[in-house]
């Protein structure tokens, strides 16, 4: 499975992976998390060998960290 960019939205998820790996390192790696506009969810994944491994569909204003133990399993 693979997950295209387009390559103005590719470089700015690279800008935004170099800074915050600034800060901390390997904090630009570790996980992302795409909201949804007229929801309160978020669609929480990591990349992992390539692929894009969806986490969680996470409702935000309801526990809304229940997904981070899912990542250290998978």
């Amino acid at each position: 499975m693979s997950v295209r960019f387009l390559e103005v939205a590719q470089r700015e998820l690279d800008e935004a992976v170099i800074y915050y790996n600034s800060q901390t390192p390997g904090l630009g790696e570790r996980m992302r998390r795409c909201l949804l506009r007229r929801f309160p969810y978020g669609l929480i994944y990591h990349e992992e060998l390539g692929d894009i491994l969806i986490a969680a569909m996470a409702h935000l204003h309801r526990q809304p960290e229940y997904w981070r133990d899912r990542l250290k399993r998978s």
